[in-house]
């Protein structure tokens, strides 16, 4: 882990709770699959702007979020980074 990583967690983790809050008020936030999910885009080299991006990428991917946000969980989230990655 290096320092840019060391520092990005807790970033990653405080723009992940934060935008989760703005666009999905009421999903349940589990921490430890956070701040897991937080990690591994600290260690993939992510930038914040792309951390931001990635709550609305998973809200979009169904149709039942987009029309019930609440209902995003951490694994919507690390469906729509594997769907990043994939995409390349």
């Amino acid at each position: 882990v290096t320092g840019v990583q060391t520092c990005a967690l807790p970033i990653f983790l405080l723009i992940l709770r934060d935008t989760l809050g703005e666009v999905a008020p009421g999903a349940a936030a589990d921490d430890a699959g956070l701040t897991a999910l937080a990690a591994t885009l600290a260690d993939a080299g992510t930038d914040a702007r792309q951390v931001r991006k990635l709550v609305l990428r998973a809200l979009c991917a169904r149709r039942e979020l987009v029309l019930e946000p609440a209902r995003l969980t951490v694994a919507d989230l690390v469906a729509a980074v594997r769907a990043g990655l994939a995409e390349g």
